[in-house]
């Protein structure tokens, strides 16, 4: 059986990928694609390619563009054609599409709502420790506050 090179395979590649191919060389090229890595890697590369490009959708030429290419082209034809897309542009006017709210459900609701608590709680605790730590420590940071001791502490006298 005659065997195909990668140089021989790379010109039939889409045509294969098509289905295009005639059974001799489809046979071919099955039996190359079975020994040879790289052209299999091509291959599945192709069909990725083939298959975002079938997804791909065409978009539409602004009105003013059309317009702007019909008045280049010429005089009367840019004068009719600047008529047409505007009297078509009239009539497609349509009302803003108005975003559809989403309901939640009740575990989504209660949820959110814990989640605000928690944001609210740890901002009370922040500006709480920022207020704290401002204006009811002491102003000589070096000496660390005194702790009593029970030998420290003096009987009361009045007891």
């Amino acid at each position: 059986m005659n065997q195909l090179t990668c140089q021989q395979v790379m010109p039939h590649m889409e045509s294969y990928h098509r289905g295009d191919a005639g059974q001799e060389l489809t046979v071919l090229v099955d039996d190359h694609l079975a020994r040879c890595t790289a052209c299999r890697r091509r291959l599945a590369h192709l069909k990725q390619v083939s298959v975002m490009l079938s997804a791909w959708r065409p978009l539409r030429a602004p009105v003013a563009l059309k317009i702007e290419i019909a008045e280049a082209v010429g005089g009367e034809v840019g004068r009719r054609a600047r008529q047409v897309y505007i009297a078509r542009r009239r009539r497609r006017k349509k009302p803003p599409r108005r975003r559809r709210r989403t309901e939640l459900t009740p575990i989504q609701r209660v949820a959110s709502w814990l989640v605000i608590a928690a944001l609210l709680f740890l901002g009370a605790a922040i500006i709480y420790r920022i207020i704290e730590t401002r204006y009811f420590s002491s102003p000589d940071k070096s000496t660390p506050p005194k702790v009593k001791t029970p030998a420290d502490q003096a009987p009361d006298p009045h007891r």
